[in-house]
């Protein structure tokens, strides 16, 4: 099902429709909602969204050992193949997808070997080779020539495969690295000259295609725990890359002593905080864009860094709410907002409480501790920070006021959102993403979102992002 964002009535929440995409020149005001299901295989790997290389305006996801096209305009989807085992990872060019996984045998631990799947649509050749003896938890797919195709392939055996691809779908893995760690991620540069991986350890590796049967490696060291994704801005000059503990990494290749800008994340060393995606905009849009486990999204501008916002998921995407009565069909819209503002009201709302739902709970732990209605007793105590505090009142107290007038089992679900914690809403999201992708569309460029509740789609702001000359008059 698609929604589309509807206007919302803002009130309730002190904001007006100028606050309430507040410097939000990344991207075109409203989104759509594509209700459909991505299975997340692993609780800790979440790039499951790639873009069609052949199809403006549509992304493949896995549901299942299925693989599923969605239009992101009319929201239609197709099955487009199948593996025979569940894909942790996926990617697609030129109508090539790769898979990675791990079968298991059901026999005694350590008899699970690596999957990597491959399919070609205009063929319908679809195999699935074993490769490495743990889970594949990353694949990717390059062109290097009209007669062949790279893929990388991350393994917790700590092997890093190069895997040779025909169009036909012939596949040759006849090089492969042993970096010393369990590797959850690895990106090969545009120019396809250089590989930057990332594994269960604070460091993470940059080596050469040509080097990688001599061991020969650069081995950056960090202090953040366990990376978990790599991406290349289309210059081929500058890289990220994430960590668990809610950190990205901006380093230029010419000069990896120290990296050139850093990103936290808006709940650090928090389970929901923890980064899991990252992706550099292509063309000129200049952009990165990082998941955070849980319902925030953010994006960077990489000319300057000096403009960096957050995607907030609200707490329901799609149903009545406080920021809409309409209807169980409407589309709640997320709120974006300056990084600084969300850190300096997560930091408030943390301080008011000892506990505050799964944003507490450390990364480490796998499922939140407390369930919603407590997470809501808790935050009806909790203050609006003081510039939130400064907004009329009245705005609120109608919706408080009539929800305190109703019998307790007849209130709605979003009772907790009073005068005094409007943003709760956003703040109490649940809501896990599963991938980032960025792709090109009808209308320009779009940021793609999967969740647990399915895609969201934003239009980016293209034509706000070009530059012009300006000239003088002598």
């Amino acid at each position: 099902m698609t929604v589309d964002s509807l206007p919302v009535d803002a009130e309730p929440f002190g904001l007006t429709s100028s606050k309430y995409h507040q410097n939000s020149s990344f991207l075109h005001p409203g989104s759509k909602y594509h209700d459909v299901k991505i299975s997340v295989n692993h609780w800790q790997l979440r790039d499951l969204v790639c873009k069609n290389s052949l199809v403006q305006d549509q992304v493949f996801y896995p549901t299942s050992e299925d693989i599923n096209a969605l239009d992101l305009e009319t929201g239609h989807t197709q099955r487009h193949g199948s593996f025979e085992f569940a894909p942790r990872c996926i990617k697609e060019l030129d109508g090539i997808f790769v898979a990675g996984g791990v079968q298991n045998s059901g026999g005694p631990m350590g008899t699970s070997r690596g999957q990597f799947g491959i399919m070609v649509s205009e063929t319908g050749v679809t195999q699935n080779l074993g490769v490495g003896s743990l889970i594949n938890n990353c694949v990717s797919i390059d062109k290097q020539s009209n007669a062949k195709y790279v893929s990388l392939i991350c393994n917790n055996d700590q092997y890093l495969y190069w895997a040779d691809i025909t169009p036909s779908g012939a596949v040759t893995t006849d090089m492969s690295a042993n970096l010393g760690i369990p590797l959850n991620h690895a990106s090969l540069s545009p120019d396809q000259k250089t590989i930057v991986a990332c594994g269960d350890n604070s460091d993470f590796f940059v080596l050469h295609p040509e080097e990688l049967h001599t061991g020969a490696r650069q081995q950056i060291c960090t202090t953040f725990d366990n990376g978990f994704s790599t991406s290349f801005h289309p210059n081929g000059l500058v890289f990220a890359t994430t960590f668990q503990e809610g950190v990205a990494l901006v380093y230029d290749i010419r000069n990896i002593s120290q990296p050139i800008h850093t990103v936290w994340s808006t709940r650090r060393n928090a389970q929901n905080g923890a980064f899991r995606c990252c992706k550099f905009a292509g063309g000129t849009d200049d952009l990165l864009f990082i998941s955070e486990h849980v319902g925030r999204v953010h994006m960077v501008d990489t000319r300057d860094f000096a403009n960096h916002q957050v995607i907030m998921l609200p707490q329901l995407l799609r149903g009545s709410s406080p920021l809409s009565q309409q209807g169980k069909d409407v589309y709640n819209e997320s709120l974006i907002r300056p990084f600084g503002e969300v850190v300096a009201d997560f930091n408030h709302y943390t301080r008011q409480t000892d506990d505050f739902g799964p944003s507490r709970s450390r990364w480490g732990a796998r499922h939140s501790i407390l369930n919603q209605e407590q997470r809501v007793n808790r935050l009806i105590t909790v203050r609006l920070p003081p510039r939130a505090q400064q907004q009329d009142p009245g705005r609120y107290r109608t919706l408080a006021q009539s929800q305190s007038q109703t019998a307790p089992d007849q209130r709605e679900p979003f009772s907790h959102i009073t005068d005094r914690n409007p943003n709760a809403f956003f703040e109490l999201c649940d809501t896990e993403l599963s991938g980032l992708e960025w792709l090109e569309t009808r209308r320009g460029s779009s940021l793609a979102i999967g969740c647990s509740k399915g895609v969201i789609k934003w239009d980016i702001a293209c034509w706000g992002r070009k530059c012009f000359p300006s000239f003088g008059v002598c």
